[in-house]
């Protein structure tokens, strides 16, 4: 007992500097609610979420590379979480104390920041190249036209982190559709984002698919999303997003994510059963070159009975 007395009385200014950031980070995590954000973020979310990225990156390298595990293994991978996220902050305290020590001369006080900084810049540039190597899940839209107006359950099954959801996802979306796709009096779609935590996943990508050139991505998709099943509201919302999204460059490949792939991956599990299911979730990737790809056979999907609709896409920028 004495010698935490001890420890503790010599550590007084570096533990008020930990306490604070403790405090910081819980209000930054309560108020972001990073699990289920709903709507668009503003200034302070991304101030919030800054200092998040700053203080908690090292816990988040260890969710995006195990979060397998802490969702098969939820309470070792918390209490892993939060044995990390103490041991980032105590280091982040330690920073500010040595940065106002009076032990260490002026002129080598910004020699002893950088090197503190070092195993931070180290673990951040390979969680970049981990964050670089996922993609995003980016707005898939899931659209919904029950025969008749009625209830419908809708759970998403992902091999990932939800990031984005609205309206909010909480346990699953029970929403009310109408049979002209009006979700909850308002919603034309509900709308999701994630980080996959499958790594290898352009091994997964088929080996069909189409090159176009920029200035000609909006005629294919205004010609061939009707083909693959979407009708004129979802193309034009779909081209609304993405054409924006999409950076300039010479050409695009454009890949379609298999069936069996987002089955495995992004599960969409609806009931009432629908009777039709089109999911067109796109790999984009920008080239400066053209490259020769097979096109595959386009089949038009029948419309028929209780109709669901997805649409999304990840963007591979050229960050790997």
């Amino acid at each position: 007992m004495e010698k935490i007395k001890t420890w503790a009385q010599s550590n007084k200014e570096r533990l008020v500097h930990f306490l604070v950031l403790v405090v910081i980070t819980v209000i930054c995590t309560v108020f972001l609610d990073f699990g289920n954000i709903g709507g668009e973020a503003n200034f302070i979310h991304y101030l919030m979420a800054g200092y998040l990225v700053f203080a908690l990156f090292i816990p988040v390298f260890f969710i995006l590379l195990f979060g397998s595990l802490i969702d098969a293994l939820p309470y070792v991978g918390y209490i892993i979480f939060l044995i990390l996220t103490t041991i980032t902050l105590w280091h982040i305290s330690g920073m500010f104390v040595s940065i106002k020590s009076k032990k260490i001369k002026p002129k080598h006080k910004p020699k002893q920041f950088v090197l503190s900084l070092i195993p931070f810049i180290i673990i951040f540039l390979i969680l970049a190249f981990i964050i670089s190597q996922m993609g995003i899940l980016a707005k898939p839209a899931i659209y919904l036209y029950p025969e008749e107006d009625s209830f419908v359950d809708v759970k998403l099954n992902i091999n990932g982190k939800i990031t984005v959801t609205k309206p909010p996802y909480g346990d699953g979306w029970n929403v009310f559709a109408t049979k002209e796709g009006t979700i909850n009096g308002g919603y034309d779609y509900l709308f999701w984002e994630a980080i996959p935590y499958n790594l290898g996943m352009r091994s997964d990508l088929p080996s069909e698919g189409w090159v176009v050139k920029y200035e000609d991505l909006e005629s294919w998709f205004d010609v061939n999303l009707i083909k693959l099943g979407l009708n004129e509201k979802e193309k034009g919302q779909f081209m609304e997003y993405w054409l924006k999204k999409l950076p300039e460059s010479d050409y695009y490949e454009i890949k379609l994510l298999s069936d069996e792939f987002m089955a495995e991956n992004m599960d969409l599990i609806v009931s009432p059963q629908p009777d039709t299911v089109i999911r067109l979730n796109f790999y984009f990737k920008p080239h400066n070159e053209k490259i020769d790809l097979v096109e595959p056979e386009i089949k038009p999907p029948q419309r028929t009975g209780f109709v669901v609709v997805e649409w999304g896409g990840i963007l591979d920028d050229g960050l790997f």
